[in-house]
Parts: structure tokens; sequence; C-alpha cells
């Protein structure tokens, strides 16, 4: 047709995340806010020398003369909506040859684009290989590789990027100061010759990342962050990006009889390049000397004054078998169901067998019978035993911050607050980046009804892990029991996107997934939320906390005696913690009911 204009264009879809939700449960709303849409991208894109071309349904469609000019644009955009607590968008972009007619575009170049755009997280920002080509040099601009793409209706995979801007470097999801250098440790891999030292490996990564975190001036993510990325094969660069970080510390351990071949790299994020690597043949005997040394030498890489020679790690035993079976016990402590309990509590009885001085198996020992009581029903004695056992550990290390932690947490399942509240303050005073003593002194507070200080400590346990959404999750309860409104629908989203991004890793995260119900119920996600409910029953209808937690989205749900129905299976088992049940906010539909009170009755009761 004569109207008709083919050239290369590169094509720019953004879509609101949530709108269909939105629509779902307040229609007036879903529709202001595509009007404030409007509003704000239309004068971006014109302003970049965009053409706004049209709306399709809650997305948008512009065109740029350069991929450059399109991904600045995009930037600028994801800038401008960084503290908009309403409107988050994703954002796809191509270039490619399209055919421009009455003021529309047709063409494969609009359909990859359309197709890309879901692949970009919330905020975020997603180009063809084609677009990547022409931007990758431009300063001020970081990129990713997501990997080949078969994408619907386009006959050949396309190779995606995702796109971080120097300006979102700058912030997490916590809005944290990101000009502290930021590394991640990922898991080491097991390279021995029987596969049969994960637990090893996985241990030797603890260990660094709590080394390194009681370096000033550095941001570590934490262990649970860094275990996502676990047997995952992805670029470091995009993992790196999508933890927030600058630099990347992995490594391999081969382990044979008394030989240990350690080799270790510290990446830069944004390029890829190594900075830094090692390899080291050594006996068993000097991990500790190893570990150490990595931990220092990552340091002076990151250029960080220690002020003066300093040991990062600190030899917890002399007894290698114990430091074995100690590190066997943390493995399956992480698993955090009953029989992986019972085994750790096997393997750090072990390793205090051997050596009676670990004051850290004690510690873990402790931590055991603590969460076996809380969450799986154990006997009371187990409490006793918890408490005895981190006294312990306080007695031999009076020092080591965990072990002020665990006396904490024994002593508040114990009933006594106030020595709860002393040892989580002496914990933080030690080490003021320790996340269980925030996480757990905020449930210390929970069950006393000192819900303002709960949000506090929930917040902090969140800005010093900002990759971790259990306590963000936890929180949204807290400020709606506050009626903190505000905060409370900041706190939800926070938490949403990170559990999103925990299960594309790993779509089998019950915690995610059980706590992502009831974020979702809560949002009007009704379906959805039911449906990571029942998906987390299915993976593990045994673990008591997972039962919990479904037992709340049904009240938030609306269904109160199949909540009633969970609740009951969860307190008849012998969860053990009647302030928190009467203090949880998603539960406050069932309070008048006669069925909620007889639970609440029967936890007062001896088991």
């Amino acid at each position: 047709m004569s109207d008709s204009k083919r050239r290369l264009a590169a094509i720019m879809f953004t879509d609101i995340v949530g709108y269909t939700a939105l629509m779902s449960r307040d229609e007036g709303l879903a529709l202001e806010l595509l009007d404030r849409n409007r509003e704000i991208l239309k004068p971006i894109i014109e302003g970049a020398n965009g053409e706004w071309l049209k709306e399709i349904g809650d997305g948008s469609l512009s065109a740029f003369a350069s991929a450059v000019e399109a991904v600045q644009c995009a930037v600028e955009i994801q800038r401008s909506l960084a503290d908009d607590q309403d409107l988050t968008l994703r954002i796809g972009i191509h270039i490619g040859d399209v055919v421009f007619r009455g003021g529309d575009v047709f063409g494969d170049g609009v359909n990859v684009a359309s197709r890309i755009e879901p692949l970009a997280e919330p905020g975020g920002i997603c180009v063809s290989e084609r677009v990547y080509a022409d931007i990758r040099n431009q300063s001020g601009l970081r990129t990713g590789h997501l990997g080949r793409k078969d994408l619907k209706g386009i006959a050949e995979p396309v190779d995606v990027y995702t796109v971080l801007t120097t300006a979102s470097q700058a912030q997490d999801d916590s809005g944290a100061d990101r000009t502290v250098p930021a590394i991640a440790v990922l898991p080491f891999v097991d390279m021995s010759p029987d596969k049969d030292q994960e637990y090893f490996c996985d241990g030797m990564t603890e260990e660094l990342i709590d080394a390194l975190a009681r370096v000033d001036h550095l941001k570590v993510v934490a262990r649970t962050s860094a275990f996502a990325f676990k047997n995952k094969q992805q670029d470091i660069r995009l993992i790196g990006n999508q933890l927030g970080v600058d630099k990347v510390l992995e490594g391999s351990i081969r382990k044979s009889g008394n030989q240990l071949r350690i080799t270790v790299q510290l990446i830069n994020v944004s390029d890829g390049f190594h900075l830094w690597s090692e390899k080291y043949d050594r006996e068993l005997e000097d991990v500790f000397a190893i570990q150490d040394e990595i931990a220092l030498t990552v340091v002076s890489a990151l250029k960080i004054n220690l002020g003066g020679e300093q040991q990062l790690v600190t030899q917890s035993t002399d007894n290698i078998e114990a430091y074995d079976y100690y590190l066997r016990g943390r493995e399956f402590f992480h698993r955090a169901n009953l029989e992986s309990l019972q085994f750790a509590i096997g393997m750090f009885t072990r390793a205090i067998e051997i050596d009676p001085e670990f004051a850290r198996a004690y510690a873990g020992l402790a931590d055991c019978h603590s969460w076996s009581y809380l969450y799986f029903g154990a006997a009371e004695s187990k409490v006793e035993a918890a408490i005895e056992a981190s006294g312990k550990a306080l007695e031999l290390g009076p020092n080591l911050a965990e072990a002020h932690v665990s006396h904490g947490w024994a002593a508040s399942l114990h009933g006594q607050y106030d020595l709860a509240e002393s040892e989580f303050d002496t914990a933080i005073g030690m080490n003021d980046k320790l996340y269980e003593a925030y996480y757990l002194y905020a449930r210390t507070c929970w069950a006393q009804g000192k819900m303002e200080r709960t949000a506090q400590l929930f917040e902090k346990a969140a800005e010093v892990n900002p990759q971790d959404f259990q306590a963000l999750s936890l929180v949204v309860a807290v400020y709606d029991k506050l009626g903190d409104t505000v905060q409370m629908e900041s706190a939800r989203r926070r938490a949403i996107k990170i559990i999103e991004r925990r299960l594309e890793l790993n779509p089998d995260d019950i915690r995610a997934l059980d706590l992502g119900a009831a974020l979702l119920i809560g949002q009007g996600e009704r379906e959805r939320g039911l449906e990571f409910a029942e998906r987390a029953l299915a993976i593990d209808p045994d673990n008591l906390t997972t039962v919990y937690n479904v037992a709340c989205c049904y009240a938030r749900a609306g269904d109160t005696e199949k909540a009633l129905d969970y609740l009951s299976k969860v307190l008849l088992a012998g969860f053990s913690n009647r302030g928190w049940v009467e203090n949880d906010g998603d539960l406050t539909s069932l309070h008048g009911h006669p069925r909620f009170q007889e639970l609440l009755d029967q936890m007062d009761s001896p088991k």
C-alpha cells in the first residue's frame, strides 16, 4: 500500500506488572494507573527521539531510530519509576526490519520485542542479541546473558540479555547503599572422585561467607541467597546482577583422603574477567589456614583496609574429624525437616564427643533442638536440651555471637523473654551483620505482642540480607496488625519480587511458596496464592511450618473451616508458640471462632 514504509527500527514494548490482578480487584484504580502510565512514559519516549505508537492493553509500543536511543530511554523510564509504589514495568527491546502503516507498526521486530518483554524482571529491561551488539560498549550500562530462548511464534531461538544501569546498581531491592563493595560467595563445586563431599564444599562456602561478613565496609550476600544458585549453570555476570553485587567468588574442591585441592576465582561482574585465581594443594589439616588466606586475599583484592593484620577465620576446633562431623551437621540442619534435624543432632553430638570443647557444635545442637520443638511437635525436653547446649556453647565461646543467638532463641521458646532479648542484643553488639540475630529477635518480640519493635527488627534483618524474603514476608502481617497500610504494601511488593526470583531458580522452594501464597492472597490474587499453598503442601505435606502457613492462607482467603482444619493439624502435632499464633495478623479472621479458642487452650495443655 502507498502509505506503508519499511525501515529498520528499534522497537520497545512495555507492560505493567500485576495489572491483570489489579483490574480484577479494583477496576477504577487499574484504569487510573493506565492513564498515569501513559502520562509518564509518553513525554520520556518523545524526549528521547522516540515515537509513541500505541497502547496494547496495559502495554505500550514505541519505535526509535537506534538501539542505543531505545535502551537509554528504557533506562530513564525505569529510573523515573524506581521509587513509585504502584507502577512497575517490564520492558523488552528488539531491532529489526518493520513496516510502518497508518500510525501502526508490523513485523517480526514487533513480535520479538513483545516476546522478550515478559522475560524481564519487574522493573527490568530485556533486549535481543541485535540490540546488545549495539549497546555493549556504552558507558553506564551493564548487561547479563539470560541465554538462548525459544519465543512463542518466532521461528529461531533468540539470545536475550538483561540490562542493569549504573543507577540500579546503586540500590538493591531494600534501597540499601550500593556504593559499598558487594560480593557473593557461590557454593563451591564438589570435584572429588566419588562426588560425596558436597557437605564439605557447602561448609567451606559458608565459612567464607561468615568470614567476609565480619569485614567492615563490605556487603556480603547471605547463605540463603547465594545457595539459591547452587547447581545453576548461569552466566556469572547474570548471577551477580541478580544478587546485586560487584564481585563473585566461586571455586571447587577435590577431597581425596587427607588431600585437598581447592581452586578459587574472584570474578568482576561487569565484564566477567577474573581479578584473581589460585589453586591450593594442601593437607586436610590446613583447611582453616586456607579459608583465612582466601578471605584475606579477597579483601586485599577489593582494596579494603583491615587496619592491620587480622584473622578472619577463627579455628573453632583442632580436631579435623570433629570439624568434618560439624560440617555434616550444618548441611542437614539447613534442610530444615524433622528427619534432617534428627540426623544433624547425631552429627553435632558426634563432633562434641570427639572434641568436648567445640563451642560451635554445641550451638548447632541447640538450634536443632529449638526448631524440632517449635515446628515438629518435639517434647518439652527439647527446649531444656537447647538451653543446656547453648549454655555450654556460651561457656566455651563467650565471644561467639552465634552462641548468644542460640541461647537467646532457646530462652525465648522457654518464655524467658528478658534473657532472650539480652542475648540477642549481645550478639548484635558482637556482629551487627548477623541476620539470624535480628530475625529471631523479631520473632521473640512478635510472641510478646511487641509489634512495633517486631517491625523494626524484621526490617533490619531485611536490610542485612536484602535478598532474603522471609523477614519481609512476615513484616507484612505485622504492618497489617499495626494498621500501617503504606509500609505493608511496600514490604509486600518487595517480598513478592524476591520470591518470584527465587522460584525461577527453584520452583520447589517450599518456604518461598508458602510465604508467597499469603502475600499473593493479600494482594488480591486469591487463586494464584492458593495454588502456591497447595504446591507447597504437595511437596512436603508433613512440614508443620508449611501447614501452618497454608492455614494462614485460607484464613486470609476467607475459608474459615479449612483454615481451622489445617491449624488444628499443626497445633495438635505440637506447635508450641501460643504467643505467635495469638499475634499473627493472618489469623485475625479466626479470633471469634470457638474452635480457634479451643485450639489455643490445647497449647497450654501438657503434651
